[in-house]
Parts: C-alpha cells; structure tokens; sequence
C-alpha cells in the first residue's frame, strides 16, 4: 500500500487496515469446506462462485495422452482462463463500481478477496496449483530417501515451510505500480499473464529453498523466499493500483500509451503443444528464434513478396510441427483492441525440400485466414483483421509432409503478434 500514489492512499485510508488484517483474509473464511459462522457469513457475499467453484485455488492442469499432442487438463484449458478472467472481471466491476457509489469499505471487502486469489500463487504450497500444476507429493519424491520412504522426517515440503514460515522483513519501496487496463476485461486480460509469472517465478525456488534449508544455509533460504513474497507484493500493487484507477478513471500518459499495443509473443498463452517435432521436442515453442538441427538459435526469417526477399522478424514466435496439427490459444478481451496482425510462414533459412504444411488462424471459432501448402521457398503472409468483439485467438498448423510425426524440416513462424487500440 506504501507504493500507491498520494490520491489512492487516501482513498483507502479509512479502510487500509482492515483491508491487509481482515479482507484478505476472506476468501480462506469463505471456503466452501470451512466451517459454518460469522467469519464465513461476513466473507461469503464478496466472493466470486461458478457452480460451487470459488475464485481462490486453482485447478491444477494434469498431463495424459490424447489431447493437443499428450496434453490435457482436468480442467479444458479454456475453460481455466474464462473463469480466471469472468472472475477477475467481476471483481475489477466490484470494486470499481463501490468506489464510485462512495462505498469504501465494501470497495475494501471486493479488494481484500482479489488480492488473496492471486498472493496465493507467490505463496509457500500454493504456487504449485494451477497452470502446468503438479501434487505436493511429485516435490517430495524429488528428494526420496529409501531409508525413511514415508516417515516425516522424509518431508520436503515441511522443510520449505519451515523457512516461508520465517521470511520476513520484505520491501517493495520505490516500486511503481503498473496499470493492468483501462476497464475491466483489459485489466484481467493482463493480470493472467502476472498471474502465471508469479507462480512460475514461486516454483523455480522452491527445490533451491529446501536444498538450502537441508544444508543449513537458513538465511539463504529465506533469501530466495523474500524474493518471491516481494514478486507478490508488487502484484498486489499492480491489482490496487489498477482497480482504483479503473473506479476513478484516472490514467497517465504513460501507462495509456504503453497499453496501446500488446505483443503476443510476450504472453503466455492459454493452451499450446506440449511436444512437436525435433529440434522442438520438449519445448516446441521458442520465443523470438528457430533452433537449427545443431542447436543454433536462428533469427526469424520468413520470404516476402517483393521479389523473394528475405525480412527478419524483431518478434515472435518459433515451433516445430506435426501430422496432428497444433493450436497456440491467445484470449483477446472484448471491447479492448480493434485489430490483431501478424506475418506468419515456413522459416526462409532452415525450411527445406522435405518441408509441408499448412497454415491457419481462427478467431471467436471462425477460420480468418489459412495458407495454401507452404514448403521451401514459400512466401510468408501478412495477416489483418479486427477483434473487437473479443474471442480466442488460435495460431493452427499441420504437418502435411511423409514424415509429418517428426520432421524436424519442418520450422513455422509466427512473427510480429500484435493486437492493436
């Protein structure tokens, strides 16, 4: 709260301490399995439920054969995101919508509830849930001990919140907040990708933290976790900052204009392959490059039609290919952006004879633009059209050549994504 501006500061000053002791606390009171009462009476109307789902912890993804090439999800990856941002949405109204009525101290109820839905992911276990989420117990058999292969003592996971039970002392000062969008929509639209940042950012320590704690190397420990609870104190200032803006209508220049344009390549999108042909493999999108057969990172390349000239590619993205075809899921809100463009083909440089396939992009369920059989020497294309009516943007490829489970010939760019006001 210390970072927000003057203005804001002011405006919560009734309510600020009630918001960070009691408000944030909320969405544990409301819990549907937590016990009946006055805490739980109090919470339960500033939540957010679909069919019984709180707006809280977040189903975890599960990877099994059979969907989007070995990936699917306990829950349908689009599924995930429409209720992450209807319940983000919902919550960015609420608050909005109280400060306007001058109704601080529900403004500050709707808050609290936000805020604990998205400090969880930069929190101890919590972080495991979630996108690409895993068991507690897939930690624990990382550090297996045949001699004690059940017994407590053989807990990881106590190890680490042994220490996140002594990281204190975290500061944020100088900090500016970052405005997530003008209204709603654009406003969730943007805290899922520091949504996925923050709890991606809170796994990478986990195993450094316990390897430290097991060492006794405490105070490096609480190092690495003091990181990631300032991480999550600076997306609680983005949320505040963003929703106090949104109900006062009040934006800089310099936050308006660096909303203008969003680069795609830079988001996480919403569903993508999880495996594609070689040099892929295991990570089959690469940002801003193709990796050659050596493991060379090669700019991206695509052929343009004024006379086969080559043109490099300042952003975007890199993936393999395969005969089952892939789909990259991007969300575009409504009412935010007026169109998407972007060049996409087979990589001018590493694309050979043994290269085919066939491009598509589909937006809100209907195919906007698909490419004729692209292989070597194929022309790139320039792709436009509007999205104001907000949907799923969906990058699509097939592997059309004789070894279309494992070409690694076969090299797709997709460059300069871009949704533009």
């Amino acid at each position: 709260m210390q970072v927000l501006p003057e203005w804001q500061k002011a405006l919560l000053r009734d309510q600020a301490e009630s918001l960070i002791d009691r408000y944030c606390c909320y969405p544990d009171w409301a819990y549907p399995w937590s016990p009946e009462g006055e805490q739980k009476a109090e919470a339960a109307p500033y939540q957010y439920y679909e069919e019984g789902w709180q707006y809280h912890y977040w189903a975890r993804e599960s990877a099994h054969p059979g969907k989007n090439l070995v990936r699917c999800y306990e829950i349908d990856p689009l599924e995930y995101y429409g209720f992450f941002s209807r319940g983000a949405d919902f919550f960015f109204e609420a608050v909005a919508s109280c400060v306007t009525r001058g109704e601080m101290e529900d403004a500050a109820k709707y808050a609290g509830s936000l805020l604990h839905a998205h400090q969880d992911p930069g929190t101890n276990i919590h972080c495991l849930e979630g996108r690409f989420g895993l068991d507690w117990r897939a930690v624990e058999s990382l550090f297996f001990c045949s001699d004690q292969p059940f017994g407590p003592l053989n807990s990881a996971m106590s190890d680490y919140l042994g220490v996140a039970r002594c990281a204190n002392g975290i500061s944020i000062k100088g900090y500016q907040p970052k405005l997530l969008g003008k209204q709603p929509a654009e406003a969730a639209f943007h805290l899922f990708r520091r949504h996925v940042e923050l709890s991606f950012f809170a796994r990478s320590r986990i195993i450094p933290v316990i390897q430290r704690a097991r060492r006794g190397a405490k105070a490096k420990a609480e190092a690495l976790l003091r990181g990631t609870e300032e991480e999550t104190a600076r997306v609680s200032a983005d949320i505040l900052f963003t929703s106090l803006s949104i109900a006062s209508q009040r934006f800089s220049e310099l936050d308006t204009d660096r909303l203008q344009t969003v680069d795609l390549s830079a988001y996480p999108p919403v569903d993508a392959p999880a495996l594609l042909s070689a040099p892929y493999r295991f990570a089959p999108v690469a940002q801003g490059y193709c990796p050659s057969l050596s493991g060379e990172k090669v700019p991206l390349r695509l052929r343009v039609r004024n006379g086969g000239d080559v043109s490099e590619l300042a952003t975007g993205l890199g993936t393999g290919c395969h005969a089952m075809g892939y789909r990259i899921v991007y969300p575009v809100p409504r009412d935010t952006y007026a169109t998407f463009s972007c060049r996409a083909g087979l990589h001018a440089d590493l694309s050979t004879e043994q290269s085919a396939a066939r491009l598509a992009v589909r937006f809100d369920g209907r195919v906007c633009w698909e490419s004729e059989l692209m292989g070597s020497g194929g022309m790139g294309e320039e792709i436009a059209f509007p999205v104001d009516t907000g949907g799923y943007l969906e990058l699509m490829a097939r592997d059309l050549s004789n070894d279309g489970y494992g070409n690694p010939h076969t090299h797709v760019v997709w460059g300069e994504l871009l949704l533009r006001k």
